[in-house]
C-alpha cells in the first residue's frame, strides 16, 4: 500500500511540474484595448466622470492610486470606485491592471 501511495504522489507531482513548465501559472501580459476619445475636454469622459491618467508601478492598486490623488474619499464605497474605474477603462476590472501601463482613474476632488 505504501508503494502505491508513493507512486501516485510521484505522478501528481510530475503532472504539476509539467503543467507549470508548459503552461505557466502567471497570466500572460495582455495590452489593454485603447479607444479614442474625441471632442471632449481633457479630464472628462462621455459619462461625465472627471479622471486623471497615471502609469501603474509595481505594488500599485486602483485604490492606492486614487487615495494618493484624491482627498476625503473615506465615505465613498469601494464598489463605486471600482465601477467608475471600469467605466473609464472600457470595462477593465480593477484587479486586472498591470504595471507599466497607463490607465484612467476617477477623480473625486471636486465632489462634495
Amino acid at each position: 500500500m505504501r508503494r502505491i501511495s508513493t507512486f501516485i504522489l510521484i505522478i501528481i507531482i510530475s503532472f504539476a511540474v509539467y503543467v507549470d513548465l508548459s503552461k505557466g501559472t502567471l497570466p500572460k501580459r495582455i495590452a489593454p484595448v485603447a479607444t479614442e476619445v474625441t471632442n471632449l475636454e481633457k479630464g472628462e469622459q462621455e459619462v461625465g466622470l472627471a479622471y486623471f491618467e497615471k502609469e501603474v508601478t509595481r505594488g500599485d492598486t486602483v485604490l492606492s492610486i486614487i487615495e494618493q490623488q484624491n482627498m476625503n474619499i473615506e465615505n465613498l464605497p469601494i464598489n463605486v470606485i471600482a465601477e467608475d474605474f471600469s467605466t473609464l477603462n472600457n470595462g477593465l476590472k480593477p484587479e486586472e491592471i498591470q504595471y507599466g501601463y497607463t490607465y484612467k482613474f476617477p477623480s473625486y476632488n471636486n465632489e462634495n
